[in-house]
């Protein structure tokens, strides 16, 4: 077998002190080389960019002027204005009454039959039977014809009594003269006479009590009998209201009391508009006027009472033919005229802002947030009383935010609208 014998000679491998030693693990390098070099690079890119940023050219920023906001406005007034104050009231009769019978008896005749019906004065309500009281009228005439013709007698037998007197000729004293005389007797004729007298008038009297009548113009409200009925003289007959005049018991605000005219020995009380939502006619009313002020609050709601009269409530005067009538227990709105407020500016309530301010236009271009003297307020209207003058344009339009000076143009200049 034949072996091929390396019988090349080997290179001999001399190590020296200048070459490293061969191993696994490769040299580290310098930490100059590892950290240096990347802060350089880093730093230059910063002296790079800062050098483009400084040397660009800068754009200069544009002054942006604020945009006048588009308003509307109206014009003020001052004037002197009555205060309306708002209350709400509740319409009572002036005049009520319950009518009983003087007289007991049976009804015959009932002429206020239908409750709502109405009756002037001494106008026929219901009659009883009067057979009886004719009968006792008819004995009591009687009996005083018999009194008279006693008189009469009486007298006749004093004559007589006279001449005898006369023809004795004999001195008594006073009392006897006057025994002698039948003065007694003639005296006690003309008590007869007298007593006989007032039974007539008694009995007339009970007669013309079993006709019942008006005592005043009045509305029947409500009856208790009918025809038939056995009534006394402690039994409720008839209720009857006064057609003259109605009460309003309105209710007000104790701090609104100083806004009304209360009447006095040389005024008359506040005027008072009357309105009956929702059933009369938006443009009726009646008027009625202030008469008192009631000592006693409302129980519930802590109000003060004022009592306004109303006349002629049921529109029955011919003047008022075309006048809404009131009702009885029914609750109406009202407006009391107070006393006024010099030279007030009266707006829309709307327009008076938080912390009792307003917004006026000012030298035709620009917002004044002013504050202002609110004299009186209602659900409407506010009246100021300082602050504002005529003239002035009193801004209507909203503004989201509002600035004092904040610039503005106008739409358009209206006058005043003062709520309804």
């Amino acid at each position: 077998m034949n072996q091929k014998l390396d019988l090349e000679p080997k290179r001999a491998t001399t190590l020296t002190g200048t070459e490293p030693a061969i191993s696994g693990a490769e040299t580290p390098r310098p930490l100059w080389q590892r950290f240096g070099l990347p802060l350089l690079v880093l730093v230059l890119a910063v002296l790079v960019t800062w050098q483009l940023m400084s040397s660009s050219p800068k754009a200069a920023r544009a002054h942006k002027e604020r945009e006048a906001r588009l308003v509307e406005t109206i014009a003020v007034t001052q004037a002197d204005t009555l205060v309306p104050v708002q209350a709400w009231g509740e319409v009572k009769p002036a005049r009520a009454i319950t009518l009983k019978a003087q007289v007991s008896g049976i009804v015959k005749t009932l002429d206020a039959r239908e409750p709502g019906s109405f009756f002037r004065q001494g106008d026929t309500l219901l009659q009883l039977d009067t057979t009886d009281y004719e009968l006792a009228l008819a004995q009591r005439r009687s009996e005083l014809e018999q009194a008279l013709a006693n008189l009469e007698i009486e007298q006749g037998n004093q004559a007589v009594a006279l001449s005898e007197y006369e023809l004795l000729g004999t001195q008594a004293s006073a009392a006897e003269k006057k025994r002698m005389l039948r003065g007694p007797q003639l005296q006690s004729a003309n008590a007869q006479v007298a007593a006989a007298r007032a039974a007539v008038e008694e009995a007339r009297t009970q007669l013309a009590r079993a006709t019942v009548t008006a005592p005043f113009d009045a509305l029947l409200q409500e009856r208790h009998v009918d025809v038939g009925s056995h009534v006394t003289t402690s039994g409720d007959l008839l209720e009857l209201v006064g057609t003259e005049a109605a009460w309003l018991e309105v209710a007000v605000p104790v701090t609104q009391l100083r806004w009304i005219r209360f009447p006095d020995a040389g005024s008359a009380g506040s005027t008072v508009k009357i309105f009956y939502d929702q059933v009369w006619a938006p443009q009726q009313l009646r008027t009625g006027r202030v008469i008192r002020l009631l000592s006693q609050l409302e129980e519930n709601g802590r109000m003060a009472r004022v009592l306004v009269q109303v006349d002629d409530p049921f529109a029955r005067a011919d003047a008022n033919r075309d006048q809404p009538r009131l009702m009885l227990g029914s609750f109406v709105r009202t407006e009391i005229e107070g006393v006024p407020v010099q030279q007030a500016v009266v707006i829309p309530r709307s327009l008076l802002r938080e912390n009792d301010t307003v917004w006026i236009l000012k030298d035709g271009n620009a917002l004044e947030i002013r504050t202002v003297t609110v004299a009186y307020r209602d659900q409407e209207n506010v009246f100021i009383a300082e602050g504002i003058r005529s003239g002035e344009q009193l801004i209507s339009s909203a503004l989201s935010t509002a600035t004092d000076g904040m610039p503005l143009r106008v739409k358009n200049l209206t006058a005043p609208e003062r709520a309804p």
